[in-house]
C-alpha cells in the first residue's frame, strides 16, 4: 500500500518547483521495525535539540558563540 501511495516519489517522477528529487535509499522492513525506526529517529533528534539548548545556556554564561561551538563541535 505504501509503495502505491508513494509510487511517484519512489520512481523519481515527482517534481517540486521543476526540481527533481535526489535519489534516496528505499528500506523494506516490517511494520513494528518501521515504527521503532521512526520513534528512535525522533528521540535522537529531540536529544540533539535538548543537548544544543543546554550547550547554548552554558555558552551564554561563559560568553561563547553557540553557533561556532555547534558547527565546530561536530566537525
Amino acid at each position: 500500500m505504501m509503495q502505491e501511495l508513494y509510487a511517484l516519489i519512489i520512481e523519481r517522477k515527482f517534481t517540486f518547483n521543476n526540481y527533481l528529487l535526489p535519489p534516496v535509499p528505499m528500506v523494506i522492513t516490517d511494520l513494528a521495525s518501521a515504527e521503532m525506526i521512526k520513534y528512535a529517529a525522533n528521540a535522537f533528534l529531540a536529544t540533539k535539540i535538548s543537548f544544543i539548548n543546554e550547550i547554548a545556556n552554558i555558552c551564554d554564561r561563559v560568553g561563547a558563540d553557540v553557533t561556532h561551538v555547534a558547527i565546530l563541535a561536530v566537525s
